[in-house]
C-alpha cells in the first residue's frame, strides 16, 4: 500500500538517509531528493564577544555561563513512521 502511494509521486523529499533508505526498502522507484534540516554552520556558529552572548542571553532571560540548546520541533517519536502502525490506512 504505502509503494503505491509514493510511486504515485514524480518525486519525494527525504531529510536523511535513513529514511531516503526506508522508503526505498518499501520497492518505491520514485526519485528521492535529500535536504537535510540541518543547521548551516558557517552561518549559525557562537560568538567570540562575550558582550554580545552576554546580551543575548539576558534578552532571553537565560542566566548561566553553560551551553543552550535549542531544539526546533516536537519531542522524538511524535510522528510515528505509517508502516510500523498496522493500524495505519490511506483514503
Amino acid at each position: 500500500m504505502l509503494r503505491v502511494f509514493y510511486n504515485g509521486f514524480d518525486d519525494i523529499v527525504a531529510e536523511s538517509d535513513s529514511i531516503a533508505d526506508r522508503i526505498r526498502s518499501l520497492g518505491v522507484r520514485t526519485p528521492i531528493e535529500l535536504i537535510s534540516n540541518g543547521v548551516d554552520l558557517d552561518q549559525f556558529r557562537p560568538r567570540n564577544d562575550h558582550v554580545e552572548r552576554d546580551r543575548a542571553r539576558r534578552a532571553i532571560s537565560v542566566f548561566g555561563k553553560g551551553p543552550i540548546l535549542l531544539s526546533v520541533g516536537g519531542p522524538p517519536g511524535r510522528r510515528r513512521d505509517p508502516s510500523q502502525n498496522p493500524n495505519s490506512t490511506f483514503s
